[in-house]
């Protein structure tokens, strides 16, 4: 009885999750701790195929990889960009026409969508939340307020006034809730259209994460990764997303090479990029 207890049990969770994922199609999907090294060293293992051996045009998994950003734990997110950043190269022979993952990954209005929101940090240098404040280990009085407060603006699809939906909640470090939990609430409270899920989503990680240096660390990579392969899926005729960055984040270019430049091989060593 016992045993069966758990099964019913083990069977009503797994069906939870699979209804979130139907219902909330960009809510992240957890994955128990004894699968993280076998996904990450799988990543690593298709990464390492096809840079040296397999052709990129060939990799058929990257409605898997596209599914993966919406990750919960940034180690597998930062080797899914890791592998979304070699994909996006352009092969001998690439059409933007043509049926292969390369092509799929630049002409993908959603994933562009999405890197445009991983590129994205606290804030700016002017508020103490640039790229720096990634790469500095503070303690939690050091942290700005705007920093762990999710303020998020929208605006709902068909209203007729074109009425502005706010969301401001300050402290979000200190919630007991999971993100997932905060984010269905909020969905749910303020009607958010399901194309702005994963940003919202983005946003209260930032916020419950801020005084975690470890997350702003990774966040820093996930930054830059993002930025890399959202650059290289740009068209000429779509660069709006990139100067809408840098007009958001003019200081983004001065700040980075300004960690480089550091001594300090921790600081330098968080945004290893290939």
């Amino acid at each position: 009885n016992n045993n069966n207890n758990n099964n019913n049990t083990t069977t009503e969770t797994q069906t939870s999750k699979n209804d979130q994922i139907i219902r909330f199609p960009h809510l992240p999907v957890s994955h128990a701790p004894l699968n993280k090294a076998l996904i990450i060293q799988a990543l690593r293992f298709s990464n390492m195929m096809v840079d040296n051996n397999t052709p990129a045009c060939v990799y058929n998994s990257v409605d898997h990889l596209y599914n993966m950003l919406c990750i919960d734990d940034l180690d597998i997110l930062i080797e899914v960009l890791r592998m979304l950043s070699l994909l996006v190269r352009k092969p001998v022979g690439w059409t933007q026409d043509s049926n292969t993952s390369c092509a799929r990954i630049h002409s993908d209005d959603t994933l562009h969508t999405r890197l445009c929101t991983l590129s994205r940090g606290w804030g700016g240098k002017l508020e103490r939340l640039g790229l720096l404040f990634c790469c500095e280990d503070l303690k939690l009085e050091q942290i700005p307020p705007t920093a762990t407060t999710l303020h998020f603006e929208f605006y709902r699809k068909g209203s007729e006034s074109g009425h502005q939906t706010v969301i401001d909640i300050p402290n979000m470090h200190t919630f007991v809730e999971s993100d997932i939990s905060i984010l269905k609430a909020l969905v749910q409270q303020y009607s958010v259209p399901d194309d702005l899920h994963f940003s919202l989503y983005t946003r209260i990680r930032l916020a419950r994460n801020a005084p975690n240096f470890s997350f702003r660390q990774n966040w820093a990579v996930v930054r830059m990764l993002s930025l890399t392969i959202l650059a290289q899926c740009q068209k000429v005729e779509e660069e709006g997303r990139l100067l809408e960055f840098f007009r958001e984040d003019p200081d983004f270019i001065p700040e980075l090479v300004e960690i480089l430049k550091e001594e300090n091989q921790q600081q330098s060593g968080s945004l290893n990029v290939p």
